[in-house]
């Protein structure tokens, strides 16, 4: 029998008031949540999502954190009825929350997650857009276990990250962190931006976000990268830094930054400015417990295709014929 409570990879809250009781706006639905300094993400009237992954240390399971929000909002608000969502993806977080009873809880735990995604119907995945969904109904495709068996490639070759997002879904992974190989953040900067407080203003702000990604997803980072374009410039000023591991804080990027900075830049215009953090790995050293066969790797993704490209690749036999036909004319001439 699986454990009652322990560690989660990763664990999300999907929080939605009834439509029959009192429904909060965003501000209601913030003001009763911002004291549990919670990772809290307002989705509109009465929805919110809650990332419990790296609270669990500190303020318990994610049952007892969903149980805890329940009870704080509806203290707060007498008149709400809410349905609570717990899971390791969002959107099984949101159906389970769509499956719970007014003021109940539904907890999809990482182990449970694969039955509930083979009968979960594709309609209910938020950001798949109706031309995706009637390709696949054509196809007698409507549930996420269809999905998963499809080629990787069929679908993205059409429908890019949209089917890209969909099919790592349904496959019980994450979008947001399957293939996450970098953290990286730009900005393109006002015209005629040569002023050394404005510019040290945009470092700091990418090195805050660069910091607070990878907190958010218990990262470690072995190199940072800063690229730097100035005005006139068809190419970009870069300088990639090793990291000492475990120093993820904004004011140690930012130190490497303003290096950077005092280095490359000399008083020109400059345009744009990028901080990536590379090299990751997880910070806490915690194994994925929850992979998709029982040797612990998870599922070997074909390579990504490019279909942003307008050069498509041909079949050798077209490219034979092709080049047949280039060797003809050439003769000819």
């Amino acid at each position: 029998m699986a454990p009652l409570s322990c560690y989660w990879p990763r664990a999300v809250i999907h929080v939605q008031s009834d439509p029959l009781g009192l429904v909060l706006d965003q501000a209601g639905m913030r003001q009763a949540l911002s004291g549990l300094g919670l990772d809290l993400e307002v989705r509109g009237a009465g929805e919110a999502i809650i990332d419990v992954t790296h609270c669990q240390q500190s303020q318990g399971s994610p049952e007892r954190i969903a149980q805890r929000v329940l009870q704080r909002v509806c203290e707060a608000n007498p008149g709400a009825r809410l349905r609570v969502g717990v899971s390791s993806l969002k959107t099984l977080a949101r159906y389970a929350a769509q499956r719970a009873a007014p003021g109940g809880l539904v907890v999809i735990r990482p182990w449970e997650a694969k039955p509930w995604l083979e009968r979960l119907p594709i309609r209910k995945i938020d950001g798949v857009g109706s031309g995706l969904q009637r390709f696949l109904s054509l196809h007698g495709v409507t549930t996420c276990a269809e999905v998963a068996s499809l080629p990787f490639n069929v679908l993205v070759r059409r429908y890019g990250l949209e089917a890209e997002h969909l099919w790592l879904t349904c496959q019980g992974q994450d979008p947001e962190t399957a293939h996450r190989q970098a953290v990286t953040f730009a900005a393109v900067l006002p015209p005629q931006c040569h002023g050394r407080r404005a510019i040290v203003g945009y470092l700091c702000q990418l090195s805050r976000k660069v910091a607070a990604q990878l907190r958010r997803f218990d990262l470690h980072a072995g190199r940072m990268t800063i690229r730097m374009r100035l005005h006139g410039s068809h190419t970009a000023v870069r300088q990639s830094l090793p990291l000492v591991r475990g120093r993820n804080s904004h004011r140690y990027f930012r130190a490497l930054a303003d290096g950077f900075l005092a280095t490359h830049w000399h008083g020109e215009v400059v345009t744009h400015l990028q901080i990536g953090a590379t090299d990751l790995s997880n910070a806490s050293g915690q194994l994925e417990l929850f992979s998709g066969d029982d040797t612990g790797k998870g599922p070997i993704l074909p390579p990504p295709v490019n279909f942003y490209s307008k050069k498509q690749q041909q079949h050798p036999a077209q490219q034979q014929a092709v080049d047949h036909k280039r060797q003809h004319a050439h003769a000819l001439q």
